[in-house]
């Protein structure tokens, strides 16, 4: 189990810094770096189902993986296009007889 947590995040890691900068070994977290890219891919995906896509792996690990790293998704998300829509109704009179 270890070993292949180990070789997916070796992985990701060459695919998500090889363009951009070198890896160093003595900045290397993997805990810190296996949290780093589930949030990237969770912002870029925008569901738990495209980032694990992106993540090359399935919903269900990434949900492990969030577990473990406390992450909460959605994040403190602005108000959904529904919750504007919701309007709270005006007072009516009541009506003396």
């Amino acid at each position: 189990m270890v070993t292949s947590t180990v070789s997916w995040l070796s992985h990701q890691l060459v695919v998500a810094y090889a363009a951009d900068m070198p890896i160093l070994l003595e900045d290397l977290d993997l805990r810190k770096a296996e949290r780093l890219l589930c949030q990237q891919a969770l912002s870029r995906g925008g569901s738990i189902i495209k980032a694990a896509e992106l993540l090359g792996i399935t919903r269900h690990a990434l949900k492990r993986r969030m577990i473990k790293h406390r992450i909460d998704w959605p994040q403190a998300a602005a108000p959904s296009a529904r919750e504007h829509l919701v309007t709270t109704p005006e007072p009516v009179a009541p009506i003396d007889r």
